[in-house]
């Protein structure tokens, strides 16, 4: 149906109302419809001449095509107008009153705005539906501007010219989310806030106050008692509305709001591994943390209250001692030896990783031990108000007065106490630590708790024959090449034949390829290291020829190496 007015009309087609500052979920439930809703649809609506009012404020004009207004005027009043196509102002005028026009169709379609023309309410809240606004053309909107669209189905606003400005000048109030504004200038009225909406470029006024989405939490945890775990984490960007703790196998742990920083994790087994992790969650998307692992201890690697001032390892070496003026019901003391398995804090590994080891100094994972107070139910990192006496163990018995497991093997009088400086990420080392070689215990007073090891000298001295070598091979005295052999000469380090890493105690035998021992040496006291000047017992120089060089320490099967000596 074609409707042209030459005259004047009034309309009461609708009971329909809606305010001009309606909130958004009314003006969808009106609106955010493929045609426009009431009763009395024209095809077209065009005036061509005269004044055509609408002056009933229940009035509806519902036009499921576009509205023209080509001469003389459209007198809305305080009506509602619904068009589903275009709106042309070519020859004549559009009087506002306090109107509302809402652009409605289907999500996809596009409404396209011809001359200039001033609205009072302007609507549009049809997921995916386009306008697009003339060109170097000015529509102003007086009363509110509401544009709505829905997460991932945007109102689309753009300029009939791509890269020249359109001008929509709001000088009332505005409701805009989820919009896609393009080459858009708003510069001429209030600025345009839009949560939720997207910038579609070349566009003045508009302010983007879309959520964030939450960046990566970043989850550590301590533990503060033999079945409690503290859970803790920072956001790294953004504002979550919430955060989802999960088990390694994505089991939900606890749900929890944005503005919680942490989480005390109760009811846990003691000695046993925990590996979370943490989701930011908002209205813009999810972000996930990495997976931490926290272990609960040892019931008797555990420590509260005032009964007794000792807390001892299950290895039974490990041990923190504590002035009875420190203990106390809100004092948690806690230790691991299996750090590296079930550690106590979530960076416990990185930390040692980190660290490395003291300069030229040597440890054993064994010794490796983690200590924690927990005042409160928070872990303490404050330096305490009397020293404890902390003991960490090492092994020499393969080979007693060398640690057992290091390579060159470290000598257990060399042994001192070191601590993580967590600040500094290095060791550090404990004043005053000495060896109980009873025990079999690295001890120290120490004013903070953290990670503690022992650390010693490495020895040229091996704990057996196994890595004994002998060179060079052939030995050539006297030729020109001295890395092919020098004639021995005491002081001389390089020179004669040499056979290093070995044990403290060693004998040599020398035989030919008869089978005679043709030369003995040794020391109870190598250092490592023989030089050999290639003579016999007698003190002569051994003929060009093979021999056979039998190593021996006592307690370990022998070790044979060949020799070559070229005269």
């Amino acid at each position: 149906m074609l409707m042209r007015f030459f005259g004047r009309t009034r309309g009461n087609r609708s009971r329909a109302r809606y305010g001009a500052r309606a909130g958004l979920r009314l003006l969808a439930a009106l609106f955010c419809l493929a045609a426009c809703p009431g009763p009395a649809h024209a095809a077209f609506y065009v005036v061509n001449g005269g004044t055509v009012a609408i002056h009933n404020a229940a009035a509806r004009l519902n036009v499921d095509g576009s509205v023209a207004v080509n001469k003389g005027a459209l007198s809305a009043g305080p009506s509602n107008i619904c068009l589903t196509g275009n709106w042309s102002l070519s020859g004549g005028s559009f009087i506002a009153g306090t109107s509302t026009v809402t652009f409605a169709g289907a999500a996809g379609t596009t409404s396209t705005l011809s001359g200039f023309t001033t609205f009072y309410n302007l609507a549009c809240v049809t997921p995916g539906k386009f306008l697009d606004l003339p060109a170097g053309a000015t529509q102003t909107v007086t009363g509110a501007l509401t544009l709505a669209g829905v997460s991932g189905d945007l109102v689309g606003l753009r300029s009939t010219t791509p890269g020249v400005f359109a001008y929509l000048a709001n000088t009332g109030s505005n409701s805009v989310s989820y919009a896609n504004p393009k080459d858009i200038n708003s510069g001429g009225g209030f600025a345009i806030a839009t949560p939720s909406s997207l910038n579609g470029g070349n566009v003045v006024n508009w302010v983007f106050n879309n959520p964030q989405e939450p960046g990566a939490p970043v989850l550590s945890g301590v533990t503060i008692s033999s079945n409690t775990i503290r859970w803790i984490w920072t956001s790294s960007g953004g504002q979550a509305d919430d955060f989802y703790l999960f088990t390694a196998s994505g089991s939900l742990v606890k749900s929890l709001s944005g503005s919680a920083t942490y989480y005390l994790e109760t009811n846990l087994s003691s000695a046993t591994a925990y590996s979370r992790y943490l989701e930011a969650s908002d209205s813009a998307g999810q972000a996930f943390s990495s997976t931490m692992t926290v272990a609960t201890p040892a019931i008797t690697s555990y420590l509260s209250g005032a009964s007794t001032n000792t807390l001892v390892g299950t290895n039974g070496q490990t041990q923190l001692t504590i002035p009875w003026s420190l203990l106390g019901a809100t004092m948690t003391w806690i230790l691991s030896e299996t750090l590296l398995q079930r550690p106590l804090m979530s960076n416990t590994t990185a930390l040692i990783a980190a660290a490395g080891a003291p300069a030229g100094m040597q440890g054993s994972t064994e010794s490796l031990t983690e200590f924690i107070l927990a005042v409160d139910g928070v872990r303490s990192t404050q330096t305490l108000s009397s020293p404890v006496t902390v003991m960490v163990p090492y092994s020499d018995s393969a080979h007693p007065g060398f640690v057992d497991g290091t390579s060159p093997p470290v000598i257990v009088g060399t042994l001192q106490l070191y601590t993580i400086d967590e600040t500094a990420g290095q060791w550090e080392l404990v004043a005053g630590s000495w060896v109980d070689t009873v025990r079999k215990v690295v001890a120290g007073t120490v004013w903070h708790l953290s990670i503690f090891s022992a650390f010693g000298s490495a020895s040229s001295v091996s704990a057996d024959l196994s890595q004994a070598r002998v060179y060079p091979v052939p030995y050539k005295p006297n030729g020109s090449n001295p890395d092919q052999g020098k004639p021995y000469s005491a002081g001389d380090d390089t020179s004669g034949i040499i056979f290093d890493q070995l044990p403290q105690s060693v004998t040599i035998n020398i035989y030919n390829v008869s089978g005679q021992e043709v030369a003995s040496f040794g020391s109870d006291n190598s250092a490592g290291k023989i030089q050999w000047d290639a003579c016999n017992n007698s003190g002569h120089a051994l003929a060009t020829g093979l021999y056979l060089a039998v190593l021996k320490t006592p307690g370990q099967p022998s070790v044979t190496k060949k020799l070559l000596i070229i005269r």
